[in-house]
């Protein structure tokens, strides 16, 4: 907002000059957000892929001890 004040106090601008500024300052902000939440979420599809990819049954591979004995006979 301090931006856009200075902007339209400033002395050495046309009016059309001053528009243009005012579009970038207020126009780069939100593009950025934009760019932000599309990659976020990009990455975010990525990653559940990937998870489903490694475990495409549900099971915990991980920690599954299969059969386990107390090996004494």
């Amino acid at each position: 907002m301090f931006a856009s004040y200075r902007c339209m106090k400033a002395d050495y601008s046309e009016r059309v000059q001053k528009l243009g500024q005012m579009t970038i300052i207020w126009l780069l902000p939100i593009l950025g957000v934009v760019i932000i939440l599309a990659y976020t979420r990009n990455s975010e599809k990525e990653s559940f892929h990937r998870l489903n990819l490694a475990d495409p049954v549900g099971a915990d591979v991980g920690h599954s001890y299969g059969n386990v004995t107390d090996g004494g006979d």
